[in-house]
């Protein structure tokens, strides 16, 4: 297509990340995946739909990096990136890199506060951390989860508002309100195939009382 980059590096091996890698190749772009994980859908997908999605991209054309990072970007004198070099030596000549590797929720504000954090705030079902009287909500908030044991990082809108709405209830009133973790579902679409995921997949709970089925229709 006119105006689309000759080479792009998408940066991920998650769902954003393939859906950049699918929409570039539509547009006529020679595509290479870096991957940091060994595998796609990290926390979505198993080894079965893992390996399919990966047997579909490399037969539609993109070139698929596992187990490798970014060390550095160069460009040229205009400052325009050129390129990347990998954590193994690798060299990717790039016209346009695009990076799909999460979201990373800012801290400073409880950085040495003693409020517990790891990666976002630790709160509990009621939106309050470790701290008394401090509560957190939204992107920046992980709840734990009593189904797991777990806090989940969830960054998305609806949840945001949900834990919002919890939280301020519960601090203004001392309320006893909890946020409910609804049950996990995605879908995506890559090439000619749908992916849906219903429920806790992630490989680290599925080891612990939990099953993955994968069924394809």
């Amino acid at each position: 297509t006119k105006g689309a980059p000759h080479r792009v590096v998408v940066i991920g091996g998650g769902v954003l990340a393939l859906e950049t890698a699918d929409c570039f190749l539509h547009l006529g772009s020679q595509v290479t995946l870096l991957v940091r994980e060994t595998e796609f859908f990290v926390r979505f997908m198993d080894a079965v739909v893992n390996q399919l999605a990966i047997e579909r991209f490399v037969a539609a054309g993109v070139t698929v990096i596992f187990d490798d990072e970014v060390a550095e970007f160069y460009g040229d004198a205009q400052g325009a990136v050129r390129g990347l070099r990998t954590e193994k030596g690798r060299e990717l000549a790039a016209d346009l890199v695009r990076l799909n590797i999460g979201a990373h929720s800012e801290l400073g504000a409880v950085e040495g506060s003693g409020v517990a954090a790891d990666h976002s705030i630790l709160v509990t079902p009621r939106m309050e951390t470790n701290a008394a009287g401090v509560f957190a909500a939204g992107d920046c908030a992980a709840p734990l989860n009593p189904a797991t044991g777990q806090h989940d990082y969830v960054k998305l809108w609806a949840p945001a508002a949900d834990m919002g709405r919890v939280a301020g209830h519960n601090a203004s009133c001392d309320g006893k309100i909890e946020y409910r973790h609804g049950t996990p579902i995605g879908y995506t679409y890559l090439f000619d195939l749908v992916y849906y995921w219903i429920g806790h997949i992630d490989p680290v709970k599925s080891g612990d009382g939990f099953t993955v089925y994968s069924r394809f229709t």
